[in-house]
């Protein structure tokens, strides 16, 4: 899950001296350009707090109606921002970096209101199938993708608007600004990873509804796709390094990868075995009562026991394997649920 980051950085201004200029100031009244931009730029703190929170939420909690909360709230601090920023009269007739920080807050305002709107409709058919889930996350990443332009024509804004103005700036990054850019990280190497697993994890749905329905044609087909796209999913996982010195997502993908190919490989052929046990049985009885009992040789009856015999084993070994691998598939599903927990909880603060 990728979240929205900070764009700006946090300027400290050289030719500031004291603190930041009371809300009632005017633009005439300020001394120097940087008095102006330490003004306009009042209510970053608040936004990226509120940013952070919403983020903090979206990561730890489990209760959608909470993170959605956030957001409209984060959607009205932009908003309100945005407004006060847009009343500022320019600085020495120049607006250039007043109307770039308005265009920031208006685009991020949009951005939370609408497209995280749709975002959150999209979560609720994500699930169905690989490709609604990778339409899903990449709504997000484009989303960010949006602000993180808007942010970019901003610092340029704030550059000119200093270079302008004789101001000098250094760029100083918030504890906040690190938290939120090392969230953007997080979700961002999470979210590749997610996509490899659920690849591999929707497929063997379908191959679990095929042995529910007893298609055997359809347990077939998906068992060769579930092979290739564990095969895929591992392929992929050797091209990822650790994140900081953490191995566990991929250890943890490797290992579930390695369950699909093992059942794909090994255990559904034998599932697919009681199914033309079942076929064969069906013939040989449908032969074996089509001879009168008088007539029946002792080779017909011994075929027909064979044909029961092997329908009953096929039947043993299928039960004997549902089994074993209801019992993995829910050891495996879980350590990949606790990992991911765990490195989400780790590195995002």
């Amino acid at each position: 899950m990728k979240l929205l980051r900070p764009i700006f950085p946090t300027f400290l201004l050289l030719c500031c001296f004291g603190l930041s200029t009371p809300s009632s100031l005017q633009a005439q009244q300020f001394e120097h350009g940087g008095q102006y931009m330490d003004y306009l730029f009042a209510d970053q703190p608040e936004y990226q707090q509120s940013l952070w929170s919403y983020i903090k939420v979206a990561a730890h909690s489990k209760n959608a109606r909470k993170v959605e909360k956030r957001r409209h709230e984060l959607v009205s601090t932009a908003f309100d921002i945005k407004k006060k920023v847009s009343r500022m009269v320019p600085y020495e007739q120049d607006g250039s970096l007043r109307d770039a920080l308005a265009t920031y807050f208006d685009l991020t305002y949009k951005v939370l209101k609408e497209d995280y709107a749709k975002i959150v409709d999209m979560e609720a058919i994500a699930e169905e199938s690989y490709d609604d889930m990778e339409a899903y996350i990449l709504a997000k990443e484009k989303a960010n993708d949006k602000v993180d332009e808007a942010g970019e024509q901003l610092e340029a804004a704030q550059k000119a608007f200093a270079a302008a103005h004789g101001i000098e700036l250094i760029v100083e990054t918030s504890e906040t600004d690190k938290k939120l850019q090392e969230a953007s990280s997080v979700y961002h190497y999470y979210n590749q990873m997610y996509l490899i697993f659920f690849k591999s994890y929707k497929q063997e749905a379908y191959l679990l509804a095929a042995i529910e329905s007893n298609d055997v044609n359809a347990l077939i087909q998906n068992q060769n796709s579930l092979k290739s796209y564990a095969l895929e999913g591992i392929s992929k996982l050797d091209t990822f390094a650790t994140y900081k010195g953490d191995p566990s997502m991929i250890v943890a993908g490797k290992e579930i990868m390695a369950f699909y190919l093992t059942e794909a490989d090994e255990k559904v052929p034998v599932l697919a075995n009681l199914y033309l046990m079942q076929d064969n049985m069906q013939k040989v009885q449908s032969s074996f009562e089509a001879i009168k009992p008088a007539k029946r040789t002792q080779g017909d009856v011994d075929q027909y026991n064979k044909a029961v015999a092997d329908y009953n084993d096929a039947v043993k070994n299928f039960n004997e394997t549902i089994e074993s691998l209801n019992k993995e598939r829910s050891k495996q599903l879980d350590n990949w649920n606790k990992t991911t927990e765990r490195f989400i909880d780790t590195h995002v603060p």
